[in-house]
């Protein structure tokens, strides 16, 4: 993979169903302005996908092609007070069958050290928790074409799906856009901090 393609990819979805606004778009828009803003330069692009499996999936593999980021953040909503970092994603019916899959295990877990992610959540005193059902939705189906991509194409390194809370009173949309926000801001530091050279570092790699 090349260290020459961005830092970070930030998905969220637009509205659907009776959800006018869906928080997961507007927050991973403002998460990827804090991290460029941050680090002053880009490190950090959004995108909001279509709710719709096929749709989502083709967007989604565009915009990894287009970008080629060593990590890839997918947010979208689901019901509850709690934010639900999902590990695992099962290849979606809609999809269809593809025989070039035989040899790939099901399910697919995630590519992602989460620690940094529950440290910022903790840290915000957001409710969070490991989830091994992402809900056999678009959002599954989105994730499961992050992973099956990374693992087909070699990037991005990093990937996986992260649930936010749906808005309530609880949990209006500027809390949850600073909550994702600080989420991207963990991500990008580490991606986008210089790299000493072998001599300065005295050893090779």
């Amino acid at each position: 993979m090349s260290d020459h393609g961005l830092p970070l990819l930030i998905t969220g979805f637009g509205p659907f169903r009776s959800f006018t606004v869906n928080p997961s778009g507007v927050a991973a828009a403002a998460a990827a302005q804090a991290a460029t803003a941050l680090a002053g330069r880009t490190v950090a692009v959004a995108a909001t996908l279509t709710v719709d499996h096929l749709t989502a999936r083709d967007e989604l593999e565009a915009l990894l092609r287009a970008h080629r980021p060593r990590a890839c953040l997918c947010t979208g909503l689901a019901a509850g007070d709690i934010y639900r970092l999902e590990r695992v994603a099962r290849r979606p019916v809609e999809f269809g069958p593809d025989d070039a899959l035989a040899p790939v295990p099901e399910p697919l877990p995630s590519r992602w050290d989460w620690q940094p992610v529950a440290e910022a959540l903790t840290a915000r005193n957001a409710p969070w928790r490991y989830s091994d059902d992402c809900g056999r939705y678009v959002c599954e189906s989105t994730q499961y074409a992050a992973l099956h991509f990374a693992q087909r194409h070699g990037f991005p390194a990093a990937a996986c799906f992260l649930h936010v809370p749906a808005i309530t009173e609880l949990f209006p949309q500027e809390r949850i856009t600073a909550d994702v926000t600080a989420v991207g801001v963990q991500t990008t530091s580490p991606l986008t901090a210089p790299r000493a050279s072998s001599s300065r570092a005295g050893r090779g790699r």
